[in-house]
């Protein structure tokens, strides 16, 4: 059996992300990136295997920040936390409740078991 070298890299989108250390863990808290910055952290996130969770409470995020990070995780399936506490202006409950499914079918797949579940508020 012809054994392929380098199977579990990002070239074949299969990582083993127990075996290659990396940030795990983005925190932002109480900085004013708005919804310019969520846009420019979920661009950067579309395809990353490694970030498990983001934590952007009092951010001075809105609605349309959120959408960008839903339409992010898309493509991303290793996010599991996003915490947006703190952030009035995120308020579609519909939204949050989208994401929230999303980030917790993440969390399911995750061979890691990173603690913390999804955040909101």
């Amino acid at each position: 059996q012809r054994r392929v070298r380098g199977k579990h890299t990002l070239r074949y989108n299969n990582p083993d992300t127990n075996a290659v250390s990396g940030v795990r863990r983005i925190t932002l808290n109480c900085n004013p990136i708005g919804d310019e910055g969520c846009e420019e952290i979920s661009a950067s996130l579309q395809d990353d295997y490694w970030v498990k969770a983001i934590d952007l409470q009092q951010c001075e995020i809105t609605d349309e920040g959120a959408k960008l990070f839903l339409v992010m995780l898309e493509d991303n399936t290793s996010l599991c936390v996003l915490d947006m506490r703190g952030n009035p202006e995120v308020k579609d409950t519909k939204l949050l409740e989208k994401l929230s499914q999303v980030l917790k079918k993440n969390k399911k797949s995750d061979q890691e078991g990173y603690s913390n579940g999804p955040l909101f508020g």
